[in-house]
């Protein structure tokens, strides 16, 4: 059926107004559909840790030393704070204003 159609492929010039157009519009949507992926990353960054096992070494090492129990608390509460920064807004004194 195609092979009936006289079907030429015209040649382009990147000058041309309908060109630039659609190269313009290109580069806008592959500039928007960079924050979604940014964002993924930017999300999950303070997770690579965990893919790189240092997060395992680490606490393995803090569990082979001996603290006390406010050592362990402050630990805690630093790594919670970490993860949830808006409770750094609280303003805390120490850990022992915590209800533990």
């Amino acid at each position: 059926m195609m092979k009936t159609l006289n079907l030429k492929l015209a040649s382009l010039r990147l000058e041309e107004e309908q060109a630039q157009y659609f190269i313009d519009r290109a580069m806008q949507v592959f500039d928007l559909n960079l924050v979604g992926p940014q964002d993924y990353l930017t999300l999950y960054a303070k997770y690579v840790d965990l893919l790189t096992t240092k997060a395992e070494r680490e606490a393995e090492a803090f569990l082979l030393e001996t603290h006390t129990i406010d050592e362990m608390k402050t630990v805690c509460f630093s790594l919670f704070i970490r993860e949830f920064p808006c409770v750094g807004l609280l303003r805390l004194r120490t850990v022992r204003d915590l209800s533990l």
